[in-house]
């Protein structure tokens, strides 16, 4: 059967404001991934954003607003020997950083609990550490269009919301390298996707 086929009109499109969660970096109901190459500050930054949300304090730039939970996702670091020190150290209310316990099924990016866990506690900002690490079994890596997929759904999810999804992923420059090293080597290198409602890039680099 052929699929309908619909067309609208961009006068027919109604201006959006975009909400911010840190102005012109993060906003909320939408993707931001933040890049950087390992070393350059992608976890420090993200936990320092989520120590701030958690108690209210302002960001650069931006007035300080009222406190709201925070969902941290790792699938790197321990929770209780690395996350929590750091969250600690950022300040954070730690009453206000949840977690979705992964120990009888990893977490992957078209895992239902995600929206679930968003609508349950009200929480406006969702950091996940690292991209890869969320795509889940089933998705190849070297096929762009189901990575695509994976992020339309984590996008639908984030405008459905309203909560402001954070992933980390190595930069451009890093997948350059593996680019140029697959070459020398006649291996076939991992595809990456652009996906419209993915707002935001932020990239990370050393001073």
């Amino acid at each position: 059967m052929a699929t309908e086929m619909k067309i609208r009109r961009m006068s027919d499109v109604q201006l959006q404001e975009v909400a911010w969660l840190w102005k012109p970096y993060i906003p909320f109901g939408k993707i931001t991934i933040i890049q950087g190459d390992p070393g350059e500050g992608k976890t420090t930054l993200a936990l320092r954003v989520a120590a701030a949300c958690s108690t209210g304090t302002a960001l650069p730039g931006m007035e300080a607003c009222a406190p709201f939970d925070v969902i941290y996702q790792t699938a790197e670091d321990g929770l209780g020997d690395t996350v929590k020190p750091r969250l600690i150290e950022a300040g954070a209310d730690e009453n206000r950083i949840l977690n979705i316990v992964e120990d009888n099924k990893s977490l992957s990016l078209l895992d239902e609990r995600i929206e679930k866990a968003i609508v349950q506690t009200g929480a406006r900002l969702m950091i996940l550490d690292p991209m890869q690490g969320y795509l889940g079994d089933k998705i190849d890596m070297n096929r762009a269009n189901e990575i695509r997929t994976v992020l339309k759904n984590v996008a639908a999810v984030a405008e459905r919301t309203g909560c402001a999804l954070n992933i980390l992923s190595p930069s451009l420059s890093r997948r350059r390298k593996a680019i140029n090293r697959c070459r020398r080597e006649n291996i076939t290198p991992l595809p990456v996707a652009r996906v419209g409602k993915c707002s935001s890039s932020l990239r990370l680099k050393k001073q």
